[in-house]
């Protein structure tokens, strides 16, 4: 029993340190370890004993890198934006990657009608989630749309919160420990880890093509906002670091990704 609360909570370091960083697939790097199609089904079971160990790991490991993280992004602004732009570049590639040939159908109407909507929220406003009236629903929902991705081979939970533009934001809190945020943040992870296992494994398994473009052009619509004022030689070289980074987590995977009894609808 203890040693299986502790192989969870170990599980639950890797995914915490990959959540913080956008581009960085907490499902890839669960489908590298071996465990995806574990955890998905102990999330359908509601299985407490695998859930609480595991949850605790990724806290704990979340808590450590944010500091870290927030230390980089103040110190080195223009040069972090530059790799989380890469890091995110990259991700649309890994999906559009994984919606492979076939029928275009809806394919480029719902990938251009993803970047539209991301990319007009985010140019017409400083964030996607105005905190302003009531920041407890608005973190609430963050929580929930960052949970989805959680889930998704090739997608962060922190490009969600990028999107969102709530992803410094964020950060802070959690290095602050600022409660009032962060509480109804944890609700809504959660809440969408459960509701949502179900839902994505229902749309990737009957539509992963349709669901997998919007994705993708909602992911690709978060980045020209992050592209103002970062054309240089040598932001252009970090761009470059990012997006080879998450190439390559994408190639450990590729294997494991073809064992993967959830995800084998989207090869």
């Amino acid at each position: 029993m203890i040693k299986k609360c502790l192989l969870w909570f170990l599980r639950g370091l890797p995914l915490g340190f990959a959540n913080v960083l956008p581009g960085i697939s907490g499902g890839t790097t669960m489908l590298v370890l071996g465990f995806y199609d574990e955890l998905i089904d102990a999330l359908k079971k509601l299985c407490i004993k695998k859930l609480l160990p595991f949850g605790l790991g990724v806290i704990f490991s979340i808590l450590l890198a944010s500091r870290g993280v927030v230390f980089i992004l103040e110190s080195y602004p223009t040069g972090t934006q530059s790799v989380l732009t890469g890091l995110i570049l990259a991700s649309v590639w890994v999906v559009i990657k994984k919606i492979g040939p076939g029928r275009q159908g809806l394919i480029c109407p719902l990938f251009l009608l993803g970047f539209v909507i991301v990319a007009a929220f985010t140019f017409g406003t400083s964030a996607f989630i105005d905190l302003g009236k009531n920041p407890f629903l608005g973190m609430f929902i963050a929580g929930v749309l960052s949970s989805t991705a959680m889930l998704l081979p090739g997608i962060s939970g922190s490009t969600v919160l990028v999107i969102l533009g709530l992803y410094e934001l964020t950060l802070q809190a959690v290095v602050q420990l600022q409660f009032s945020l962060l509480i109804p943040f944890a609700l809504g992870v959660i809440g969408g880890l459960i509701l949502l296992a179900w839902v994505m494994s229902f749309l990737l398994t009957r539509y992963p093509r349709v669901t997998l473009a919007l994705l993708a052009g909602m992911i690709l619509g978060s980045v020209p906002m992050l592209l103002i004022d970062i054309w240089n030689l040598r932001n252009i070289f970090w761009i470059g670091m990012g997006f080879l980074t998450v190439i390559a987590i994408e190639y450990v995977n590729l294997s494991k990704l073809r064992h993967c009894v959830f995800c084998k609808n989207l090869l």
